[in-house]
């Protein structure tokens, strides 16, 4: 009985012995190659190699933006970590007292050094602690901003972490389901079904190279911290400097708004990014483009990184795929022209009505697009600040309330135009029919409406002369008393020229709001022009949502380019741009087209204003709007339109005259212009409490403000000397417009100029037109040329339907 167990157990003994034996065989000779392999890839490492940010050039291929050399502050992975990886504690702790102690510490027993090393790991943790305070002192930055910037590169490495760990799971499987097709299905049993199937994916995590690798925390340190830091190595464990490159601004503050900047990648950022491409995948701490021209080109700008791959503790590379460098992006601006417009706002030479002249500091923006393709060759905002010194600057900037450096006020700042919108309100009342160019309105001074004289929307020389004694009555428009106008019956180039009020309210009316509203819309206003960077879209008629019987009295101001109407300086431009066209309206454009379908640049979709509700209670739709089309504009209402634009600046009447004032350079060239004075309110900041600078709130919660008195050209406001009143007893605000284009017959420019607080358009926007068309004619952009073809366009009426005039 014992032996025939015995003989049992030793005949498992053999089916055992002979299963092991057949299974090494199989990985030592069968699969030799595939567990080679399979031990070969679990040994490697690859990293990631950083690539260099492609170059902005202007349109005369001068760089605005490049990658130039720098050292940044760096920190070993394992002293983020908290606590610090242990190996390298103890291992930096032992060199330390190697260093201090010599063979005073090699010569004790293990014992003592062991205790040597836990004291002085606590030290070196002291010390690391220690070593992000002192980085957030010497950069300026906030505790919380450097912590920010840790908790970043610990994150990359986990998550790069884990994506080498899939890569390897997927290739071992990818590897298995091969291998296990080709088998027969005894075999599989034989050898491996006895262990079954264990996919589990943590057993493909490995350590990559960024764990090992110092990050960087500082980037771009001055000569004076990089000096301090080498001298004082010793003090800040895990601490390299390491050369590198940094996001360069070689014209400082010329187009900073434009420019937009570069920053870390943040979670939305990482959210977004949907490629499976490691080299063009992003991760924590790394660099991206954030709005202005580095955001809209980011796609081609940022370019794609490199990989080695090495065997631990060997130098040799088993593979290495180099870094691509960004490509460099040619735009349309005009470096040297932008930096000389944003110079005439700090110190303009602003001519009074009296002829006298005055240096003023000025806040606004300045638009210039060429007519004809809509690029854009300057987008001027001021008040500037310096790129390269951003970051620094960045919490002073953000907390200036007052004069709100950040805003890039000819995209963002979306104000009333004032009367800068009558030329398309006129454009728009002839091509609809209710009026022709012919047909006079009588100005009286004030608003004449069903036969009944209103008390809103009076001339504005109602306002200004009726208790001038040189002006016996202020109907039939007897401004300028030196030619006053013959029968007070104005036509749509007399309106232009005398800026009626009365006569734009009353086409305005005949529109209706909704139609008027519509054809805002065609022109541009109350959408974003999908210029590629951050816009605000501004406001229509329709936008007013308050009591039903003031709508036909906001209908008026909506005319003359008041409340509810507000738009944007690069709206104004680009609707000027589509007169100067013609009646073409084309997306304003800051990359040349052949150079966006090059780059593959994605520009913004042109959305549709948002609609009123239809009769039967439901939004009306628009669709999108296309890049080019043509409104069709009534061809008489453009002669005429020409025709008042340039008896603005040259005629009589003219309220825009000061943009040729003592310009000798324009002599040669007629422009059509326009002003607006648009009312502004009185400017207010929030209050903040002097010590922490929270902004204090009333019992609701809500906000307090305190308001700002502004001051006179003989008694400026000592802390926002921009702020200025105008009127006779300097009470009244309004922002300053000029628009225009040049020369008249056969345009070359158009331009939108917004100064805030500036009083009358035709005094300080005036001003800084003057100078922005001197730079134009002297840089080459403004000058007789031949008439270049007109654009090709979408109709207008394949977009809207008809817009029915209301009398």
């Amino acid at each position: 009985m014992f032996e025939r167990r015995l003989k049992i157990v030793l005949a498992i003994l053999a089916l055992i012995t002979l299963l092991l034996i057949v299974r090494a065989s199989q990985v030592q000779i069968v699969q030799n190659a595939y567990w080679n392999d399979k031990a070969a890839e679990t040994m490697k490492r690859s990293q990631l190699i950083d690539t260099v940010r492609g170059k902005i050039r202007d349109r005369l291929d001068r760089v605005i933006a490049s990658d130039t050399p720098c050292v940044d502050v760096c920190v070993d992975y394992r002293a983020m970590t908290d606590p610090p990886e242990a190996k390298w504690l103890a291992e930096k702790s032992e060199n330390r007292l190697k260093s201090k102690l010599g063979e005073g510490y090699t010569s004790k027993p293990r014992a003592e050094r062991r205790q040597l090393i836990a004291a002085e790991s606590e030290l070196v943790k002291a010390d690391i602690t220690r070593m992000w305070a002192d980085f957030a002192q010497m950069s300026s930055q906030r505790p919380e901003e450097i912590e920010e910037v840790r908790s970043a590169i610990i994150t990359r490495v986990e998550m790069r972490q884990r994506l080498v760990k899939m890569h390897n799971y997927r290739l071992a499987m990818e590897k298995d389901d091969q291998r296990r097709e080709t088998e027969a299905f005894w075999r599989q049993w034989l050898l491996e079904g006895l262990a079954g199937d264990n996919k589990d994916i943590e057993k493909y995590a490995v350590v990559v190279a960024e764990q090992t690798e110092a990050h960087v925390i500082l980037r771009a340190v001055p000569v004076d911290i990089q000096n301090y830091l080498g001298k004082h190595r010793d003090s800040y464990p895990g601490m390299e400097l390491k050369a590198s490159t940094h996001r360069s601004y070689p014209f400082g503050q010329a187009a900073c708004h434009l420019m937009g900047r570069v920053t870390r990648v943040n979670r939305e950022d990482l959210v977004a990014d949907t490629s499976e491409d490691e080299t063009r995948k992003y991760f924590p701490n790394d660099q991206i483009g954030r709005s202005g021209l580095e955001g809209l080109l980011e796609p081609a700008l940022r370019g794609t990184k490199g990989k080695v791959v090495r065997v631990p503790g060997k130098d040799q590379e088993l593979s290495r795929l180099d870094p691509v460098a960004g490509g460099d992006v040619k735009v349309t601006i005009d470096i040297e022209l932008q930096s000389r417009i944003e110079s005439i706002f700090p110190s303009a030479k602003v001519y009074d009505a009296e002829g006298n002249a005055a240096d003023l500091m000025l806040h606004g923006a300045a638009v210039v697009l060429h007519v004809q393709t809509g690029e854009v060759l300057a987008l001027a905002s001021y008040p500037t600040y310096d790129l390269n010194a951003f970051d620094a600057l960045y919490s002073k900037l953000y907390a200036d309330e007052i004069n709100s450096p950040l805003l890039n006020r000819a995209t963002q700042a979306q104000l009333q135009p004032g009367s800068t919108i009558k030329p398309a309100v006129g454009l728009s009342a002839i091509t609809s029919g209710v009026i022709n160019t012919e047909q006079g309105i009588e100005c009286t001074g004030y608003l004449v409406i069903d036969g009944v004289k209103r008390r809103v929307g009076r001339c504005w020389v109602a306002s200004k002369f009726e208790n001038d004694p040189r002006v016996p009555s202020v109907a039939h428009h007897p401004i300028p008393p030196s030619a006053p106008h013959p029968t007070g019956w104005l036509t749509f180039s007399d309106a232009l020229e005398r800026s009626c009020n009365p006569y734009f309210e009353t086409l305005a009316d005949r529109l209706g709001m909704e139609g008027l509203s519509q054809w805002y819309e065609r022109f541009g206003f109350g959408r974003p022009t999908g210029i590629g960077i951050p816009e605000a879209r501004g406001r229509l008629p329709r936008s007013y949502d308050g009591p039903t019987m003031d709508r036909r009295y906001k209908t008026w101001f909506s005319g003359i380019g008041q409340d509810p109407v507000s738009a944007t300086p690069i709206q104004m431009a680009n609707m000027v741009a589509t007169v100067a066209r013609g009646g073409v309206w084309m997306r304003p454009r800051l990359i040349a087209a052949d150079e966006t379908d090059r780059l593959k640049i994605a520009l913004p979709p042109l959305k549709a204003a948002p609609q009123a509700l239809g009769e039967d209670g439901q939004p009306v739709v628009s669709a999108d709007w296309p890049e080019v089309y043509d409104l069709h504009l009534d061809p008489a209402a453009l002669l005429a339109v020409r025709d008042g634009m340039q008896r603005v600046v040259y005629g009589p009447a003219g309220t825009g005259k000061g943009v040729v004032k003592n310009a000798d350079k324009l002599a040669g060239i007629r422009i059509c212009g326009k002003t607006g004075t648009a009312q502004a309110p009185k400017f207010t900041v929030r209050q903040r409490d002097p010590k922490t600078g929270d902004i204090l709130r009333d019992e609701r919660g809500r906000p307090k403000f305190d308001i700002l008195e502004p001051g006179t050209l003989q008694n400026p406001n000592p802390i926002a000397p921009w702020y200025r009143g105008s009127g006779k007893e300097g009470r009244d605000l309004a922002h300053a417009w000029y628009i225009g284009f040049a020369p008249a017959d056969k345009p070359q420019i158009a331009f939108a100029v917004m100064v805030e607080y500036g009083g009358s358009g035709g005094l300080a926007a005036a001003a800084v037109a003057r100078e922005t068309l001197t730079a134009c004619v002297e840089m080459g952009y403004l000058k007789s040329g031949p008439e270049l073809p007109r654009a090709q366009a979408t109709p207008a009426a394949e977009l809207l339907t008809d817009i029915t005039p209301r009398r």
